[in-house]
């Protein structure tokens, strides 16, 4: 495993421009980087893991209102369950993690999205970038990029 080449502000930037190109594209709304954490109120948690020269973990953090946003846009219908709440936010982490893995792991191999990411795995792992952002003026979301980190030998 390599360390990343690039600075934690070069992730920064990077996570900032690929959030912002996959909700105009994919949710077809605006996003705004904040400095502050917004709030995330019944949030939903995916994880979609990275391997190749570095290895690690990006994690999406969507409030449950914006997972009902992309579950309509992406599965149309009002009638919008637990499932494909899950699995839109499972799809957005994938759609990020697709952008950013050559720039951090080239060539880099991706785990189907797990949803929802239990904290317990990701503990040996350490954080490297994260952004937070407001969808639409109103909807809550955080994407973090955790590195794996080697295991102590006895």
């Amino acid at each position: 495993m390599t360390d990343i080449e690039l600075t934690p502000a070069d992730l920064g930037l990077a996570l900032d421009e690929i959030v912002r190109t996959v909700s105009t594209t994919v949710l077809e709304l605006d996003a705004v980087r904040v400095d502050a954490s917004p709030d995330l109120d019944d949030e939903l948690v995916a994880r979609v893991d990275i391997a190749g020269s570095w290895v690690g973990s990006l994690i999406v953090r969507a409030a449950g209102d914006l997972a009902d946003v992309a579950a309509r846009v992406m599965f149309g219908g009002d009638d919008i369950g637990d499932a494909e709440r899950e699995d839109a936010v499972g799809e957005l982490a994938n759609v990020v993690a697709g952008n950013l893995a050559p720039l951090v792991a080239a060539p880099a191999r991706l785990s189907v999205p797990v949803v929802p990411a239990g904290r317990a795995a990701l503990a040996e792992r350490r954080q490297v970038a994260r952004a937070q952002f407001v969808i639409a003026g109103r909807y809550a979301l955080t994407v973090a990029m955790l590195e794996e980190t080697p295991c102590s030998t006895i």
